[in-house]
Order: structure tokens, then C-alpha cells, then sequence
């Protein structure tokens, strides 16, 4: 089918919309092949761009959502996670130089915790924040160069420590020169996790209100570099609950039970404020208002510290 703009489709179509594999080509350049349901790219499938880049992975409602490969003309590589068009979760992105950063990611940027391998040798595994290293952080050299500190802006409030030794018949002499880098105020940062529901996760009885009902759930722990308090907020279109455990066990999800929140957010969002001490962790559990629904989603941390996410 070719539109009045000048795309061309070619596929299968059920109820007058694009449904199950198909190809379309559109007069910007672009052309996507892979699955379709109600005329939105979902499901498996490649776009290739007109400047070269392409893009092979999930799609949900038209947008790149889940796992997958981009190869940008520039040759850059990008594999990972996705959400709404933009690297958001864990992934790998390569340069042609040869450098190397494999972690968190947020809206298309370095954000959380990751480790950066320079082409020079050096490597950086520590905090980031929109790209730039950012809270506690290690940098390594070549020549074993050792800095352990925090980081601001690519800037290390670094010790580092210089040892000489001269020795004579006589005389032994030692001496230690420290160095220190004045840092400035660290402030409030976020770090984001995104994630999916679907009909193959986790189910459990929601506490206050879902016992009788199963619902599909997310838990995560996490884990806070500093001291403080910390706001967990919900991004979906989906009517999603959040729970905050001390500890968490899907058969008994009222135990060791913090506190609930359903739309404590804007729209259908939850959020959920609690402290954190340092290196402190608690259970966060996403999951519906509504039992046997599916869901894409993002939760973002507020706070003065680096939040680490992990599955459990």
C-alpha cells in the first residue's frame, strides 16, 4: 500500500491495520521491517536510517523498548536495554577509538553506576551521572596509578601519595608528598531503572487490598552510596502500586511489609520516600493496581547519593 505522503507498506493487515510481519518505507529514507500490531511497530524489528545508522531489536508501540543493537554511521555500537527510543537500563556502548563502557544507563545518557575502559588503558568503574564520572568512584592507570575518591563533573576529589626512598651506607630517607583536590557541594542526584511486567514474571498476592487476585511484580533491591533520604517515583501509562520491603518473599508479601503507595505520584504513578543509610538496602517491588496486567515502566531515585539497582 503506498499513502498519500509517499510510504509504502508491504505486509500482512487484519481489520484494515498493519498486523504481523511487514515492511515499511517511508520517503525520509527510513525503512522498518519486522512485526506490526494495529499499525505500530511492536514486537522484532530493524530500522535503518538514511544517515547510515540501524537499529535491530524490540519495539513496543512504535518505539524501541526492550532489548537491542544500534550501529551508528559514526560506528559507534550500542547493545542493550531500551525504553521510549532512548538507552535506559543496562548496556554496552563501543567506540570506534576503542574505548569501552559497559552499566547503567538513563534517557540516553551514562547515568548510575558503570565501568569505562580507555583506549590509553585506564579504566573507571564508580558512579556517572548524565555522562560525566560522578560520586564514589576508582580510576586506574597503566603504570598503577590507584585513585579511590568522589567525583564531580570528571573531577575526583583524589588523594594521591608519591613515595621516595634514597638509600647510603648510612642514611635512609624517606619522604611523602600528599596532593588534594578541593571538591565542590554534591547535591541531589536521580538514577532510573526501567523495566517490563509481562504474563512471564513474577506473581504474587498484593498486600493491602490484592490478596485475593494475582498480580505481576518487579523486585529490586537497592542499595544507596550515601546517607539520606530517598524518593522512588513511578514513570508508566499503566496504573502501577510500588511496596517498600526491609526484606521481601513473594509467599508471604505482607511480612517485613514498610509501606505502599498507588498514585502518591502525578497520573497513575506511586511514589515512595524512605531513608537510607549508607550502603543500606531495601526491597522495591513494582507492580499493578490492577491484577493480570502487563506493563513497560521506569522508577527514578532521588537523593544525595548513587542508587544501585539490582534484580532479585
Amino acid at each position: 500500500m503506498i499513502f498519500t505522503d509517499g510510504d509504502r507498506y508491504d505486509g500482512f493487515w487484519t481489520n484494515s491495520k498493519r498486523n504481523g510481519f511487514g515492511t515499511m518505507q517511508y520517503v525520509d529514507g527510513r525503512i522498518y521491517r519486522g512485526n506490526w500490531i494495529n499499525d505500530k511497530c511492536t514486537g522484532r524489528g530493524n530500522l535503518s536510517w538514511a544517515n547510515g545508522d540501524m537499529y535491530d531489536g524490540d519495539w513496543v508501540d512504535g518505539k524501541r523498548t526492550g532489548s537491542g543493537m544500534i550501529r551508528y554511521a559514526d560506528r559507534r555500537t550500542y547493545e542493550g536495554n531500551w525504553f521510549n527510543n532512548r538507552r535506559s537500563g543496562n548496556g554496552v556502548m563501543t567506540w570506534p577509538e576503542g574505548n569501552r563502557y559497559e552499566g547503567r544507563w538513563t534517557d540516553g545518557k551514562k547515568n548510575g553506576s558503570g565501568k569505562m575502559q580507555y583506549v590509553d588503558g585506564r579504566t573507571y568503574v564508580g558512579g556517572w551521572l548524565n555522562d560525566t564520572k560522578f560520586g564514589q568512584g576508582v580510576m586506574t592507570w597503566p603504570n598503577g596509578r590507584v585513585c579511590n575518591d568522589s567525583w564531580r563533573n570528571d573531577k575526583a576529589d583524589c588523594e594521591t601519595t608519591t613515595t621516595t626512598t634514597t638509600t647510603t651506607t648510612t642514611t635512609t630517607t624517606t619522604t611523602t608528598t600528599t596532593t588534594r583536590f578541593m571538591s565542590t557541594t554534591v547535591g541531589r542526584v536521580a538514577f532510573s531503572y526501567s523495566g517490563f511486567l509481562t504474563a512471564g514474571s513474577n506473581s504474587f498476592r498484593r498486600p493491602l487490598g490484592g490478596e485475593s487476585d494475582t498480580y505481576y511484580f518487579k523486585a529490586l533491591k537497592v542499595i544507596a552510596s550515601t546517607s539520606g533520604s530517598y524518593t522512588f517515583t513511578s514513570g508508566s501509562t499503566t496504573d502501577l502500586y510500588g511496596c517498600l520491603y526491609s526484606s521481601f518473599s513473594q509467599y508471604s508479601p505482607s511480612s517485613n511489609l514498610i509501606e505502599c503507595n498507588d498514585d502518591g505520584a502525578y497520573g497513575v504513578n506511586f511514589e515512595l520516600i524512605t531513608y537510607l543509610s549508607t550502603y543500606q538496602s531495601k526491597v522495591l517491588v513494582v507492580t499493578t493496581y490492577l491484577p493480570y496486567t502487563t506493563a513497560s515502566f521506569d522508577v527514578k531515585a532521588d537523593g544525595p547519593g548513587i542508587i544501585t539497582w539490582e534484580n532479585i
